[in-house]
This record gives structure tokens, sequence and C-alpha cells, in this order.
């Protein structure tokens, strides 16, 4: 794991403020490139792919424990499932 990675995904979870390079948290949402990958609502993390399935967008959103995979040029997560292009679900 990157240590961008790492220090910002910490810090979302945390719920604190950081920015490294491309990779914002404010506390309440974990931003890449300026498109929110994960947030907070109601005490639950929700998680996207912003429409982007990058590398480094997996990286970011496998550091909050996502598990997401590729093959065959597709994502998956959570025992073989679909990953959802572009749509916000619970992590």
């Amino acid at each position: 794991m990157r240590k961008v990675t790492r220090a910002t995904t910490s810090a979302f979870l945390a719920g604190k403020q950081l920015s490294m390079g491309n990779t914002v948290s404010t506390g309440n949402e974990l931003l890449l490139h300026g498109n929110c990958i994960a947030k907070r609502v109601e005490g639950k993390i929700l998680i996207s792919n912003a429409g982007w399935e990058s590398n480094t967008t997996k990286e970011r959103l496998n550091g909050l424990g996502a598990g997401i995979y590729q093959k065959n040029y597709s994502w998956y997560w959570k025992d073989g499932e679909d990953f959802p292009h572009n749509t916000f679900v619970e992590l």
C-alpha cells in the first residue's frame, strides 16, 4: 500500500482532514482528483469508483478495506459480486 493511501484513508476513517497529492480527506469525504470516492452518511461509510475504474481508485478504496479485485477488466468484491460502476454502496 502506498504511503499516500495509508495516510489519507487513515485520516478519513478517523474523521480528520488531510491532503496528499491527488487525494484529500475532508473528514467526511475522501476525494481522488476532486471526485468523491468515499463518504460518511449517518454513521455508515459509502464508497464509489466515481466512474473511474483505475488502479489508483481501487487502491484507495482497498485502503478503506473494500476488498476490490479485478479480473478480465471488471471489478469484483464481496465474494465475487460485481462492483457497481459510479454508484455509492455501503462498505
